[in-house]
């Protein structure tokens, strides 16, 4: 009999975001992987569901990248907004005549916002808890059988075909892992997008505590164009807040940079977008703190070894030096695209940065078996 060999395909990971669509393709280059695709779009219209979307901007834009030539083949990694899931932690005992799969359900039916018969559950973390038999740690993850039709119909519409559904929080874990392996201790993982940001304590393939909270650099910039007369222009916003930041605290001063002294009318400027954006970012730092008082709590002989900053992070100028000043935890920008090989194709990032490829490029490493 013939043994049948399975190849490797690195498929398209589409990142569908409430305000946007990000897409990231890799291919086998030398000893590494190098960027073979990419591709975002701002959508006008929120996608928030996926029937009105297949009506509007969004089958456009995966059409597009069918048609792209940066990218290969059709096979999809799909992460969905995360309104529409439903991501909460057990703890579960299995009974004597019972699977673990049944435990699972049992227990996450209490906590689903939906009924268990209409869900479909998958649980990206399963640990193993020491001393006591059959009692297991999960992280669960909920969805709605009708939503996740409507979006597999969506990419067959646009000529795509889904073979997983990936999560955010599974996605971000998966691209720290390329760049540099978890550490024992805890790390905390932050994605801060347009309107949501992810928060994650992890270690190794364990996930302590995620939380999705309604904070990003859309509302940010939001609060900028509501008190500075700028014709509700965004990008000038946006182009603000990466230059001055947080800057107005003077400390915020890379080693060896040198800063001639500002003019007052840039003064002026440095201290209003201060003003503005210090009192917002101290509202993540507050949900950082009960992440942290989590980890503690779990984990007490641990400490936390690093906060990661990926998505929107590189476009609020010292947020890193600020959080970390704010917490007494090393924390880091990550740039997503740094660790992959080859030239990149080009793209206008119409002011988002290269930051907004981390979740789909999570999801473009993981791997399909194919014959």
């Amino acid at each position: 009999m013939q043994m049948q060999t399975f190849m490797i395909k690195y498929p398209i990971g589409i990142d569908i975001g409430v305000h946007y669509l990000a897409a990231a393709q890799l291919q086998k280059q030398g000893k590494g992987l190098a960027i073979r695709g990419l591709y975002h779009r701002e959508l006008s219209e929120a996608a928030d569901e996926a029937e009105q979307a297949a009506k509007g901007p969004l089958v456009s834009c995966l059409q597009e990248i069918v048609r792209d030539q940066h990218f290969s083949g059709r096979s999809v990694v799909l992460n969905i907004p995360s309104k529409n899931l439903s991501i909460f932690p057990l703890s579960v005992q299995t009974g004597k005549e019972e699977t673990l799969e049944e435990a699972i359900l049992r227990e996450s039916e209490k906590y689903l916002p939906f009924p268990l018969e209409e869900a479909v559950i998958d649980y990206p973390c399963l640990t193993k808890e020491t001393g006591t038999p059959g009692r297991y740690k999960v992280t669960i993850a909920a969805i709605r059988q009708s939503t996740i039709s409507s979006y597999l119909a969506l990419m067959e519409e646009a000529g795509l075909v889904v073979e997983a559904v990936d999560f955010s929080v599974s996605s971000l874990m998966r691209l720290h892992q390329h760049n540099g392996n978890l550490l024992q201790n805890p790390v905390i993982l932050c994605h801060i997008g347009h309107t949501k940001t992810l928060l994650a304590a992890v270690t190794g393939e364990d996930i302590l505590v995620q939380s999705d909270v309604t904070w990003g650099s859309r509302i940010l910039i939001d609060r900028i164009l509501a008190d500075i007369d700028l014709s509700r222009d965004r990008d000038s916003a946006r182009v603000l807040l990466d230059k001055y930041g947080l800057s107005f605290e003077g400390r915020f001063v890379a080693a060896g940079e040198k800063v001639a002294p500002p003019e007052e009318e840039m003064t002026d400027v440095r201290r209003t977008i201060f003003q503005i954006a210090a009192p917002y970012i101290d509202e993540i730092i507050y949900e950082l703190h009960k992440v942290i008082s989590y980890v503690h709590a779990d984990k007490q002989n641990f400490v936390i070894d690093g906060l990661f900053l990926y998505g929107q992070a590189a476009g609020i100028k010292y947020l890193d030096s600020y959080l970390e000043n704010r917490l007494g935890i090393a924390t880091k920008i990550v740039n997503p695209l740094d660790n992959f090989l080859g030239k990149r194709p080009e793209i206008s990032l119409r002011g988002t940065g290269e930051g907004m490829f981390a979740l789909a490029l999570g999801m473009a490493l993981r791997r399909v078996p194919w014959l």
